[in-house]
């Protein structure tokens, strides 16, 4: 697998994952399967902490101005680090959501929300690395290269150095 090929699979797991997850918290709501401050409450405990990953793909896009296509070369162990947690995290959620909704368990729901807190407290902080690890340097290279493009400057200007770093604090 390469590294274009997993960075399209977060891309297409994040937003479209994303989209289908508060989707189905929306139609379980419609159906019945949730009051409607059990619905407002989930979609305000889930949507903060999901946007911050559909962010970082919109601004990969909003900086990229074509798709890099990236061949080099990931091990296999590394592609599967990268594209399980987030996979796992939105089946995870979705589920846990449709168990909720469908009784199919005697979880209250005060149970349901102590479980999505443990559920995107253990793969939330690691999604959101793996999504900026493999979305950032396309966006951070082209960022640099559109910032100092439309100041006129070159990029060494753009990027502060060390010791330009250490002499404004000095300044101060």
């Amino acid at each position: 697998m390469t590294y274009s090929s997993i960075r399209n699979w977060l891309i297409s797991i994040v937003f479209f994952g994303y989209i289908v997850l508060v989707l189905s918290l929306i139609l379980l709501w419609v159906i019945g399967g949730f009051k409607f401050d059990e619905f407002t409450t989930t979609v305000g405990i889930l949507l903060p902490l999901l946007s911050s990953h559909v962010a970082t793909v919109v601004a990969y896009f909003q900086h990229t101005t074509a798709i890099q296509n990236d061949n080099r070369l990931v091990p296999k162990l590394q592609a599967a680090v990268a594209i399980t947690p987030p996979l796992l995290l939105i089946v995870t959620l979705t589920a846990l959501s449709y168990v909720k909704a469908f009784r199919f368990s005697s979880m209250t729901f005060e149970d349901y929300k102590t479980a999505l807190a443990v559920i995107y407290g253990c793969f939330g902080a690691y999604v959101a690395t793996i999504v900026t690890y493999y979305l950032r340097d396309s966006a951070i290279h082209v960022n640099v290269e559109l910032t100092s493009a439309t100041a006129g400057a070159p990029a060494s200007e753009v990027i502060p150095s060390k010791e330009t770093s250490t002499a404004a604090a000095t300044l101060n």
